[in-house]
């Protein structure tokens, strides 16, 4: 004998929530992908017109007017306030001699100090006690 199926059970057996639930979830999940897809295009579109320049590119340090260098550099440490590591500073952009350092505007020397140690001195009196041990 043949169980004549109830069409109600049919259907039920057919439609299930977890499986439309499912196709859902997924279908959501596609269009958030989507969404943050575009939204990646768009931010490297607005990075693309920023101009970002190597971290060692646009710093210079400023150099002190060229000149005649004589063949024995003075000894810069005699000037209170200059230690080896100013005085290494100094020398490594080119000023070796009291008649340099005295020739030397502040804010030049500042500078120098700024772009190779990060500090920026007051070499307000270096160049007096430079200009000072010339008159001598």
């Amino acid at each position: 004998m043949l169980k004549k199926l109830n069409p109600l059970s049919a259907k039920a057996k057919r439609f299930s929530p977890w499986r439309y639930g499912l196709k859902l979830g997924i279908a959501a999940a596609l269009l958030v992908w989507w969404w943050l897809q575009n939204q990646r295009e768009e931010e490297v579109k607005v990075a693309d017109k920023r101009v970002v320049l190597p971290p060692d590119e646009g710093k210079t340090t400023p150099a002190p007017k060229a000149e005649a260098v004589p063949s024995e550099p003075d000894d810069l440490t005699r000037i209170d306030g200059v230690g080896p590591k100013y005085a290494s500073v100094l020398m490594d952009v080119g000023v070796t001699t009291f008649t340099q350092l005295a020739k030397m505007k502040p804010e030049e020397a500042q500078e120098i100090f700024r772009a190779a140690t990060g500090r920026a001195p007051d070499p307000t009196s270096w160049i007096e006690q430079a200009a000072a041990v010339l008159s001598q």
